[in-house]
């Protein structure tokens, strides 16, 4: 006996994700928070200020400042150099 399949059509949902990182391996002074990438710095950042990801230029990575030891800097954005964030990437809702 044979039987006829048949597709049923399955919405596909798309993931969005978020990259989280957090500042690392600042042996000495600040990581510079900068307007462009290779900028005029706007802040410092340290070692376990936690950030947000939203965009990556060769080793530039534009940031949002979610928290960390600095509240000072809580909710700035700008241009870091990403060989001193360590990122995670997950799915959101």
């Amino acid at each position: 006996m044979r039987r006829k399949l048949t597709e049923i059509a399955v919405p596909v949902m798309p993931l969005t994700w978020a990259t989280w990182c957090d500042v690392v391996n600042i042996k000495s002074g600040q990581l510079a928070l900068r307007l462009t990438p290779n900028g005029k710095p706007r802040a410092g950042l340290n070692n376990g200020n936690h950030l947000q990801l939203h965009q990556q230029q060769g080793i530039w990575a534009y940031v949002t400042v979610i928290n960390g030891p600095n509240k000072k800097v809580e909710g700035l954005k700008g241009w870091v150099n990403s060989n001193y964030l360590s990122c995670t990437k997950e799915p959101i809702d």
